[in-house]
């Protein structure tokens, strides 16, 4: 039980008209799509940053295919003269 748990149960006790807002199903509602909210979000962001680095690992492995095949069409260039 968090901190937020513990002093709604506090308050619960002493203010009937606080009791209300805190069991509210509205609120409840509220508060998990939230929660799930902010949890989608963190995962939206790293699957971001996965992609980013995928990308940057297949843009770097294109690169060095292309500067290999350049290198393997000059020794081939420099056998035929």
């Amino acid at each position: 039980m968090g901190f937020a748990d513990k002093y709604a149960k506090h308050r619960c006790e002493r203010d009937p008209e606080f009791k209300a807002l805190w069991e509210d199903e509205k609120r409840i509602c509220n508060h998990e799509l939230t929660c799930e909210n902010i949890k989608l979000r963190l995962e939206l962001e790293a699957l971001q940053a996965d992609r980013a680095t995928l990308n940057e690992r297949i843009t770097w492995a294109v690169f060095l295919g292309v500067l290999i095949a350049f290198g393997f069409g000059m020794i081939a260039g420099i056998c035929l003269i």
